[in-house]
C-alpha cells in the first residue's frame, strides 16, 4: 500500500502556485515580530545548493523573506541564546537546528544586508522555528557580502 502525501497548494508572488508537502510547512507558534498573525512558513531553496533561501508565507502571497545561512558569510558567527529562547520550538541547542539570517535587498544587490542579530532558528525535527534576539555586538545591517 502506497503511502499517501498531503500537500498543500501555496500561493506565492514570486514563484506562482507551489505544491509542498504538508510536513515542509514550518510553526511559528509566536509569529515573526511584525508579523504575529503569520505562523506558517516554508523555506525554498533559490538554488540547490545555494546558501541563500526564501521563507515563504504559506497563508500570505505577498510575504516572503530573503534568508541567508549565516555561517556561509561568516564563519566565526555563533548563535548564543538562553535555554528558554529555544523552549518554545522544543530545541535545546542552536546547532542542532537550522539557522537563517534574513537579508535586506536595496536595488543593488551588491549592497545586501543581513540580519545577524536577530537569526530564525528552526527545529527540524519538530518543524517549529523562532526568531531569536541574540545579545552582544551582531547588527540588523551587516553588509552580507563584506565577508566574502
Amino acid at each position: 500500500m502506497a503511502w499517501l502525501v498531503k500537500t498543500l497548494l501555496v500561493k506565492t508572488k514570486r514563484f506562482g502556485v507551489l505544491e509542498i508537502e504538508e510536513d515542509q510547512v514550518i510553526i511559528f507558534p509566536e509569529g515573526l515580530p511584525g508579523f504575529p498573525e503569520q505562523r506558517r512558513f516554508v523555506l525554498l531553496d533559490l538554488q540547490q545548493g545555494s546558501p541563500l533561501k526564501f521563507l515563504q508565507s504559506v497563508d500570505d502571497p505577498d510575504l516572503s523573506f530573503l534568508v541567508a545561512e549565516p555561517l556561509t558569510f561568516f564563519p566565526e558567527y555563533r548563535v548564543l541564546v538562553r535555554p528558554e529562547d529555544l523552549a518554545p520550538i522544543a530545541l535545546d541547542a542552536p546547532e542542532r537546528g537550522i539557522v537563517v539570517a534574513i537579508v535586506s535587498v536595496p536595488s543593488d544587490f551588491k549592497e545586501a544586508t543581513v540580519n545577524l542579530k536577530a537569526p530564525v532558528v528552526i527545529n527540524p525535527e519538530r518543524s517549529l522555528a523562532r526568531q531569536v534576539i541574540l545579545e552582544g555586538d551582531y547588527g540588523v545591517q551587516t553588509p552580507l557580502f563584506a565577508a566574502s
